[in-house]
C-alpha cells in the first residue's frame, strides 16, 4: 500500500500523539504524566504540516502560522 506525504505525516502525528477531530494534540500517545508540546511540525519532501495542542487559541494559531510557513522554506530544508 502506498501512502501520500500527508497521510505518512498525518500516521506520523497519529503515532506521537492522541489528535482530537480538529487534529490538535490531546496527549502524548504513551502512558505519562508529561504535558504535550504546544506545537508539532512535521515536513514532507513538498509540505509542512503543524499539529497544536488543543488549548492553543485559534487567535494564536493564526499569528503563529505565518512565522512558521515564512521560516521554514521547505526548499531550503
Amino acid at each position: 500500500m502506498d501512502f501520500t506525504d500527508n497521510e505518512v505525516m498525518k500516521i506520523q502525528a497519529s503515532t506521537l500523539y492522541v489528535l482530537n477531530d480538529e487534529n490538535r494534540i490531546v496527549r502524548i500517545n504513551e502512558k505519562t504524566e508529561v504535558s504535550p508540546p504546544a506545537i508539532f511540525i512535521g515536513k514532507t519532501k513538498f509540505s509542512i504540516h503543524t499539529y497544536f495542542r488543543n488549548d492553543i487559541s485559534q487567535g494564536m494559531i493564526d499569528e503563529i502560522n505565518p512565522y512558521i510557513s515564512e521560516s521554514l522554506n521547505i526548499l531550503d530544508l
